[in-house]
C-alpha cells in the first residue's frame, strides 16, 4: 500500500532513508500553491513575487530531494520555512536550509522541544536534541499574520492536540489550510501524549479549523491525501466517537486491555485502520492521552 509506505518512511531515520529509493511528488493546489508528498509529512510551497515560502521540510535524509522538487516547481531560494510542530518528519531539513540562509519559524514550544531529548512513547522512539542550526529562529505564542506573495496567511497555535506546539497555517486568500499532524486523512492519527498531545485537544483543534472552511476549501493533512471540509468532518466524527467510548470505558475502571477487547473503534476500522496504526494501537493512544 503506497500510503502506508509514505507514512512509515516519514518516521525512519535519515540513515535508513539514505538506503531507500525515495520519490517525492507534487500537486498544484492553486496557481501559486503546491502540495509536496512522500517521505515524511506533507509540505506546502508558496511561490510569488516575495519568494518561496515552505510549510514543513520532511526528514533530513531527503533534503536533496526536497530541493530538487522545489526547483522543479519554481527555481529560487527558499526564504522561509514554517514548522507545524517539532517531529523530525516535519523539521528534518531545517539545519540544511538554514545554512543556506532560510529563516525557520514555528511556535515557541517547537523550539523548546527541539532543544531537549524527547521520548515519543506511543512509537517507542527517542529523539536526541536537535543541533542549534535546526532550531527555529523566529517563534510566536498565539497567532501571527503574514502578508506574503499576495496572500494573507493566518497562523495560529492549537494547544495540546497532536503535540503541545501545533500550528495551523491558513492561506486565507487562496482558501487553503495546512493542518500539520492535527489531521491524518484516511488513517488513525498519532497523538504524541509524551509531547503534550491529547485526543480532546485534537477534537477542539479540528472544530476550530472547520470554522474557517467552506465547500471549496482545500485542506493539507500532515499525512494522507489532500482533503476537503467533508473529509475533515468525517475525521471529527471518528475522533469524537472513539474518544467518547474510550472515555466512558476508562471511567468505568476498565483496563487498557479490557477497553481494547471492547473494540470501541469497530465502526471506523475499515476506513481508518488499514493504513498505519492498527485499531488496538490507536485505542491505546487515546486511552493514554485522556
Amino acid at each position: 500500500m503506497r500510503l502506508f509506505s509514505l507514512v512509515l518512511i516519514g518516521f525512519l531515520s535519515g540513515t535508513a532513508l539514505a538506503q531507500r529509493e525515495v520519490r517525492l511528488s507534487y500537486t498544484q493546489v492553486t496557481p501559486n500553491l503546491f502540495m509536496i508528498e512522500g517521505a515524511g509529512g506533507n509540505m506546502l510551497l508558496s511561490r510569488g513575487k516575495d519568494g518561496l515560502f515552505l510549510v514543513d521540510d520532511k526528514v533530513a535524509g531527503v533534503t536533496e530531494k526536497v530541493r530538487e522538487t522545489v526547483k522543479a516547481i519554481e527555481p529560487g531560494e527558499i526564504k522561509f520555512i514554517f514548522n507545524t510542530h517539532w517531529h523530525h518528519d516535519h523539521t528534518g531539513g531545517n539545519a540544511a536550509f538554514r545554512n543556506e540562509g532560510t529563516l525557520t519559524v514555528a511556535h515557541r514550544n517547537v523550539r523548546e522541544r527541539m532543544t531537549k531529548k524527547n521520548e515519543v512513547h506511543a512509537l517507542n522512539r527517542t529523539h536526541e536534541p536537535s543541533p542549534e542550526e535546526a532550531l527555529p529562529v523566529i517563534t510566536f505564542t498565539r497567532e501571527m499574520v503574514w502578508h506574503y506573495n499576495d496572500e494573507e496567511i493566518h497562523v495560529y497555535h492549537v494547544g495540546n492536540a497532536h503535540t503541545d506546539g501545533d500550528s495551523i497555517v491558513w492561506f486565507k486568500t487562496s482558501n487553503v489550510i495546512h493542518m500539520g499532524d492535527v489531521f491524518f486523512n484516511g488513517l488513525y492519527p498519532l497523538i504524541d501524549y509524551s509531547s503534550g498531545g491529547t485526543i480532546r485537544g485534537m477534537i477542539k483543534a479540528v472544530k476550530r479549523v472547520l470554522k474557517d472552511t467552506n465547500a471549496e476549501t482545500k485542506i493539507i493533512p500532515g499525512h494522507g491525501p489532500m482533503g476537503t471540509k467533508w473529509d475533515l468532518m468525517q475525521y471529527l466524527e471518528m475522533l469524537e466517537d472513539v474518544e467518547s467510548k474510550v472515555r466512558q470505558l476508562k471511567k468505568e475502571g476498565k483496563s487498557l486491555a479490557q477497553v481494547q477487547a471492547a473494540n470501541p473503534t469497530k465502526k471506523w476500522d475499515e476506513a481508518w485502520g488499514k493504513v498505519w496504526l492498527k485499531p488496538d494501537e490507536f485505542v491505546a493512544i487515546v486511552y493514554r492521552s485522556l
